[in-house]
């Protein structure tokens, strides 16, 4: 009940992050394909200051407002520290979650390759941790927390050191690194609205879910499973 209900919070956040860098991608499609590849690395510098900017700020705000957030999400008493340390955990993943997803943006838009692989290792690292943290050591829900984050950190180390052996032309050089007004304007525009669907779609997931937690852990647990059986399925479309 814990994990499903944090789960959807998660999704949220991550949702916010998701349409920044997803919808940069094709910006840096469009200077790829013309062979700017100068305007390219300025056009990265400039959107690693906005998406971080923006990480930054969601990680610091559901640190200090973690309690009224679960205040909000109706979390029954019987499983509120459970959830607290779970969270609590989690939230420091989310500097790798956009390091993951803004580096796969690059590749995609450059037609590197996708990312794929590197998720589905991601998800396999993160199932063998899960089973040795939990049933081997007996670290409970902060196992499963911890699982989830050394995951998200191989897979970003991971994709990171990939990109700069493999893709020496995404690297940033020193005079890449100023700030460019008409790239950041485009990259907003590319990005906001994908960004403010995404977040308002889950972000009223999120709200049903605050109604769901309201009939007690039970039917927590059971909206939980139902959701994970539900995403299983719309995963191939």
């Amino acid at each position: 009940a814990a994990v499903g209900s944090a789960y959807t919070l998660m999704v949220f956040l991550i949702s916010i992050l998701l349409g920044l860098s997803r919808e940069a991608e094709p910006f840096f499609s469009l200077q790829y394909g013309a062979g700017r590849t100068d305007s390219l690395r300025r056009s990265i510098y400039v959107s690693v200051l906005l998406i971080g900017t923006v990480t930054l700020i969601l990680n610091i705000a559901v640190f200090v407002w973690i309690h009224p957030i679960l205040r909000i999400l109706q979390i029954p008493k019987d499983i509120y520290g459970m959830m607290y340390d779970y969270l609590w955990i989690i939230f420091w993943g989310i500097g790798f979650t956009f390091i993951y997803n803004f580096y796969a943006a690059m590749l995609r838009a450059g037609e590197f390759g996708n990312s794929s692989l590197v998720s589905g290792t991601l998800c396999a690292l993160n199932i063998v941790l899960d089973l040795f943290f939990i049933l081997q050591l007996d670290w409970g829900i902060e196992g499963a927390a911890i699982a989830t984050v050394m995951a998200q950190g191989v897979a970003s180390a991971g994709i990171v050191l990939y990109t700069w052996r493999k893709r020496p032309e995404l690297r940033l050089h020193i005079g890449d690194m100023r700030f460019d007004r008409g790239s950041l304007k485009e990259i907003v525009s590319f990005s906001t609205l994908t960004c403010v669907q995404q977040s308002v779609m889950n972000f009223g997931i999120l709200m049903i879910q605050g109604l769901v937690n309201s009939f007690g852990t039970a039917v927590m647990a059971a909206f939980a499973a139902a959701v994970k059986i539900d995403s299983f399925a719309y995963m191939p479309v």
